[in-house]
């Protein structure tokens, strides 16, 4: 193989991979953007029915109790979904994990 024609096939190849990586991460970050908006959206949502049904009625996305059964950690819905909101936003490594989406489902449903 001639230098010149590897050359060009090796410049070739490294600007082809270079617009192919600039797409994947172009599609990233508009999944990203989705997911931040729906996210938004929730936590509206949460708001919204808390305003009608009282505060005091949202569920608690995570609750440790003491020996005796009082609880001394508790972690709302609005504040568990307030954090996924915080991290998408300031973490551009950091991705929901699948089990994040199927409970951000089911507060969809539940804060109607």
């Amino acid at each position: 193989m001639n230098p010149n024609q590897y050359n060009r096939y090796y410049n070739q190849a490294v600007s082809d991979y270079t617009a192919e990586e600039a797409l994947l991460k172009e599609q990233k970050e508009e999944k990203r953007e989705v997911i931040s908006q729906k996210t938004h959206k929730l936590r509206d949502r949460i708001e919204k029915w808390c305003e009608i049904n009282g505060y005091d009625n949202m569920d608690n996305d995570v609750e440790r109790k003491n020996d005796d059964g009082t609880i001394y950690y508790s972690r709302t819905d609005w504040e568990m979904v307030d954090d996924l909101c915080g991290l998408l936003i300031n973490d551009e490594q950091w991705w929901p994990h699948p089990n994040q989406f199927k409970k951000m489902n089911e507060l969809w449903k539940r804060y109607k």
